[in-house]
């Protein structure tokens, strides 16, 4: 979305490439928020983590409308 945000309306290898690092930047956020605490990182606290920036998005894309 921040993309489209930015550039408008690029080509299809921009969007391509824009995914690339949302996803690495998501996998890195995830990652290190379920390392946070004791016990490095479970299924549970990863799920979990995961769970809080894909809400945090929806918000972000939803406050648009």
């Amino acid at each position: 979305m921040l993309t489209v945000y930015v550039l408008g309306s690029p080509p299809l290898s921009v969007y391509a490439t824009a995914a690339l690092i949302g996803a690495t930047l998501a996998a890195v956020v995830v990652y290190g928020l379920g390392l946070l605490g004791r016990g490095g990182p479970t299924p549970l606290r990863l799920t979990l983590a995961g769970v809080v920036p894909s809400k945090a998005a929806t918000a972000l894309t939803g406050a648009e409308s």
